[in-house]
Formats: structure tokens, sequence, C-alpha cells
């Protein structure tokens, strides 16, 4: 059994930005445009927002990869503007 730092398993449903991402900014759980901002300017000098951020745009583009034109495909092009 791996624990992390915080003493639970990992899960890797949640132990990314992937399904955080394709909530609204205005929802609880959303995250808001002003941490993407900072997390933008923080870009270089900070070594896990880019594995990070990888993480999270590999989720999404495989989540994105089973939807058929009749599922919600809305969240995810919304992602897609704002982290372009």
């Amino acid at each position: 059994m791996i624990l992390t730092l915080f003493s639970r398993e990992p899960n890797p449903l949640l132990d990314s930005l992937t399904p955080y991402l394709l909530l609204e900014a205005e929802e609880e759980k959303g995250i808001s445009p002003d941490f993407l901002v900072e997390m933008e300017a923080r870009i270089e000098e900070d070594d896990s927002i880019k594995p990070m951020l990888r993480k999270a745009v590999i989720g999404l583009s495989q989540q994105l990869s089973e939807l058929t034109m009749n599922d919600n495909y809305k969240p995810y092009i919304h992602v897609s503007n704002i982290i372009s």
C-alpha cells in the first residue's frame, strides 16, 4: 500500500486538476481564474506546475476521446479555451 504525505492512498480521479477544470469557476470545487493566472505566472519558477498541467491535459484528452457526439463535451471545449 502506497501512502502519500497526507497519510492516504492516492486517488487518480481526484489527485489531478482534470475533474476540477471541467467545473465552472463559480462552482464550489471549480478552479478560480485567479488561480490559473497565478499558476501561469509561476510556471517557470515552480517545477511542479508543468507536470501537473501535463497530467491534467492528458486526463482531459483521454476522457474526451471516449465521448460521442451525443455526450456533453461542452466543458472540454470551455477548458481548452481557458488553458490555451
